[in-house]
C-alpha cells in the first residue's frame, strides 16, 4: 500500500510512504513451518551375543549324576554289554561343561564300600555380570528437522554415537573376558576329568567276576549321595544310572529314592 502527502519543510515535495514490503518473513515458508521432531533412542537391549550366551546359560544347570555298575560274574552270563571307558568319558565331558559331580558305586559281593568320585564347580556366570546395554541412538531425520536446527541435531547425533560406541566397546571387552574365562574353567574341568578316568580305567576294564551281588548296597550308598547338602541344589539335576543284569543276591531290602 503507498500514499503520498506533502513533506513538512520541502516546499511542496511529495513524500510516498511504502507500507509492506519488508514483510518478506511474515509469511513462513514451508521448511519454516515443519516443528523439528524429537527422536528417542531404540529401547535398551544386550548385544546379541550377550543374550546368545544368556540363553545357553539359563539351561546350563549342574549335574550330580550316580553311577551303579554291576560287576558280578552274572553280568556275563546274561550277556550284559559292561560299562566301559569311553562310556564313562561322555559322562565326564558333560559334567565338565555343566559343573557338577559323579559318583560311581562298583557292584561286588560288598558293595558298602566308598564311592568313587568326580567333581567339579560350576563355570563362570554371566548373569551376574553388569552390562551396560546401550541404546543405539538414531541420526537426525533430515526431512523433520528445522534447517537452523540440523547442525546442532548432528552435533547431538554424533556426541551420543561416540558415547554409544565406547559403551558397546565396553560390554564386547567385559564378554571376551567372561569367555576367556569359561574357557579356562573348562581346560581345567577337563584335564581333571581326564585324570579322574585314567585312575579309574584299570577297574573299569577287569572282566566282571565278583561270585556275590549286593546290588542294593550299591543303591542305599546311592541314595545317601543324592541326599547329601551340596554347593550345586537345589538347581542340579540327579541322574541315576544302572548298569547291572538286576538279580541281587542279598536280602536287603530296596533303596528308597527322594523325588528327582
Amino acid at each position: 500500500m503507498t500514499r503520498s502527502f506533502p513533506c513538512p519543510g520541502t516546499g511542496g515535495v511529495l513524500c510516498i510512504l511504502v507500507a509492506g514490503l519488508f514483510c518478506f518473513s511474515c509469511t513462513p515458508t514451508p521448511e519454516a513451518a515443519i516443528s523439528s521432531e524429537i527422536t528417542t533412542p531404540e529401547a535398551s537391549k544386550p548385544l546379541p551375543a550377550v543374550t546368545a550366551a544368556l540363553a545357553a546359560e539359563a539351561k546350563n544347570k549342574p549335574l550330580r549324576l550316580a553311577l551303579v555298575l554291576d560287576r558280578s560274574g552274572s553280568m556275563h552270563d546274561h550277556l550284559i554289554t559292561p560299562f566301559a571307558e569311553q562310556h564313562l568319558a561322555s559322562l565326564l565331558d558333560l559334567v565338565s561343561v555343566h559343573g557338577g559331580e559323579v559318583a560311581i558305586a562298583l557292584v561286588c559281593d560288598d558293595s558298602n564300600q566308598p564311592l568313587l568320585r568326580f567333581k567339579t564347580p560350576q563355570p563362570p556366570q554371566l548373569m551376574g555380570e553388569a552390562f551396560n546395554n546401550p541404546p543405539e541412538p538414531p541420526p537426525p531425520d533430515e526431512n523433520t528437522i528445522n534447517a537452523l536446527q540440523r547442525p546442532e541435531a548432528r552435533r547431538s547425533y554424533e556426541t551420543a554415537r561416540a558415547r554409544y560406541e565406547e559403551l558397546k566397546a565396553e560390554d564386547e571387552q567385559r564378554l571376551q573376558t567372561f569367555e576367556e574365562a569359561l574357557a579356562a574353567h573348562q581346560n581345567e574341568a577337563q584335564t581333571a576329568a581326564e585324570v579322574f578316568l585314567k585312575s579309574i580305567t584299570p577297574a573299569l576294564e577287569e572282566p566282571p567276576a565278583c561270585m556275590e551281588t549286593d546290588l542294593h548296597g550299591a543303591l542305599h550308598r546311592q541314595a545317601l549321595f543324592f541326599s547329601e547338602e551340596t554347593t550345586f541344589e537345589p538347581s542340579a539335576r540327579r541322574v541315576l544310572i544302572v548298569v547291572s543284569d538286576g538279580l541281587g543276591t542279598n536280602g536287603e531290602p530296596a533303596a528308597e529314592f527322594g523325588e528327582p
